[in-house]
Formats: C-alpha cells, structure tokens, sequence
C-alpha cells in the first residue's frame, strides 16, 4: 500500500530523530576502547540526562499531557526546552499521543500496547509476541501523525502562546539540536580542542539521546508486560523498579495508571521518584503550584488484594 505523502514525511522525521542517536551509540561503542571517559564528561553526561529527564517527566508526562500541577512562566518554559532535548517528541506530539494512550490504554486503538490484535501478551504466540513486544517498544514511532484529531487532544496546550512560540515542532528540532551542541561547546571551552567537542557531542549528545528515547520505549513496552500490580486498572501497566530509577519515576507505571492525575507517582516509602521530589520543591519555591495527589480513600479503592 502507497503511504500518504504526509504519512511517509512523518516516517522520515522520526526515522532521523531515531536513528542519528542510535548511529552516534553504535560509534560509541566502536570507539570506547581508543579512549577513556574523563571525568568532566561522566559530569557533563549525567548533568544532560538528568535534565532531559526532567524535561520529559515531569514536563511532557506530568503537566504538559496531565495538568498535574500549575508550572509559572519560567518553569513552563524552562520544562519546553528539557522535554525537547530529550529527544521524545514535541510537547504537542508527545501530549496528543500519551493522552490517546490512557484514553484507551492496552486497547486496539493505543498508540504503544504490546497487548495487539485483541489478544493479550502473555497468550500470544511466540511469534506474535515479538511483534507486539516490537510495536509498543519501537514500530509505533512510525505510524504517528499529528492528524486534525491528534491536534484535539491538545486544544488546551495549543491556546497558550508561550508553548506555541516556544514548543512547535520546528522549535522542538532547534532545542534538540542545541542539546547536541551544547554540550559539545561546554567540553570544547573544558579541555580546549576540537576533539573534546566532538567526544561532547557523542557522549553528552547523542548517546545520551539514545538512553532517553529507549528507556521511553521501554515504558511503553516492559512496563505493560513485566511488573507487580498494586492498584486495580483497567488496562495491563505494571510497576518496574529499575525503569522508575531510569525515568525519575515514571517506572511507578501501576500507579501512574491508577491515578494519572497525580504529581507525585511515589505511593511507598521506599518508591524513589526524583520527578516528584522535583515537583515538591518548585512548589517549596513558588515555581509550581496545585499540585494533586489521590487522597487515602481513592488509594484504598484501587488496591489489589495482596
């Protein structure tokens, strides 16, 4: 079948935002053993992820797709350009496309669900499990666009100025690439040569791109599929304590399923969630405010029997 011309335009997009971060790690990984990691770059590496994590976290995920919290100017947009340099979509992208996910999560009609076909994972056969295991962790990047109906999703985040001006998709490549370069800058005025800033680029960039983007599709496939279940859903998501350490959070996916809503996704002690942490203390500032969180009653609905 001949794909629209609008269709086969999206394809390429995300083949490019997908692939350059994958080349930049497969040369990575070729040439690790021609150098040492010096430590301004494990700093500079850590320093970017983290703040791309921000971004897309507590950023994409929590305010821009949940309205979780209300963000002032400045944090607004200062959430814009950490989400972009993630490398995981445009604000409006990822918005539309996250929200059509919980609006029918593990269903046919979600974007990234393992469970396909009607049929779910864990009683698919072997073959069929590879294919949806590959749809919800990577395929489904190619069979997004932004139609008229995606835009409805976003109606909300479209009306404001601030992110239209400052979260488009042409703004969205110009904030990635910034997250390329800067970093490249940084090592270059560090160590003073141009080796340096291309080690920057790799390192800090585009591997540091790679690491994002899949453990995003890690989310969206092994966090419906492998996990513990403490509160009742509707759909498959399921908690995964080394992704939640990975995403800042995000790895509470029961949780966050339970109760989308919520600005923090740490319902136990022991449930570290560094976006949430991060949320608490824009609130302490005056940076964030509203903040929802599901009260005892509402958790107490939703538990599984143990």
């Amino acid at each position: 079948m001949t794909l629209p011309q609008v269709a086969f335009r999206e394809r390429i997009y995300a083949g490019i935002v997908t692939t350059v971060p994958m080349l930049g790690m497969i040369a990575f990984i070729a040439l690790i053993n021609l150098f040492e990691i010096r430590k301004f770059e494990w700093i500079s590496f850590l320093a970017f992820y983290l703040f791309g994590e921000v971004g897309a976290e507590v950023g994409h995920h929590r305010y821009f797709s949940h309205r979780a919290f209300t963000a002032n100017r400045f944090l607004k947009l200062v959430l814009t350009i950490a989400a972009s340099i993630s490398g995981k979509g445009s604000i409006f992208e990822f918005a539309a496309v996250h929200r059509k996910h919980h609006q029918y999560a593990d269903q046919e009609q979600d974007p990234h669900s393992p469970h396909t076909g009607g049929v779910v994972f864990e009683k698919k056969s072997f073959r069929d499990k590879i294919r949806g295991f590959f749809h919800a962790y990577y395929g489904w990047v190619y069979r997004i666009q932004m139609s008229p109906a995606e835009h409805a999703r976003v109606l909300d985040l479209l009306k404001d100025a601030d992110l239209v001006r400052f979260g488009s998709r042409r703004m969205y490549y110009v904030w990635m690439l910034a997250g390329l370069l800067v970093p490249g800058a940084l090592a270059w005025i560090w160590y003073g040569d141009f080796e340096s800033a291309l080690r920057g680029v790799l390192i800090s960039g585009l591997v540091r791109v790679f690491f994002q983007q899949h453990t995003a599709f890690l989310i969206n496939s092994v966090c419906h599929i492998w996990g513990s279940r403490p509160f009742k859903t509707a759909d498959h998501a399921k908690n995964n304590t080394v992704l939640a350490l990975l995403t800042l959070g995000v790895g509470w996916h029961n949780n966050h399923h339970a109760f989308p809503f919520t600005a923090y996704n740490s319902f136990r002690w022991w449930q570290i969630d560094m976006a949430g942490w991060f949320i608490h203390f824009s609130e302490m500032i005056g940076l964030a405010s509203k903040c929802q969180y599901p009260t005892a009653e509402q958790m107490r609905a939703k538990e599984n029997e143990s």
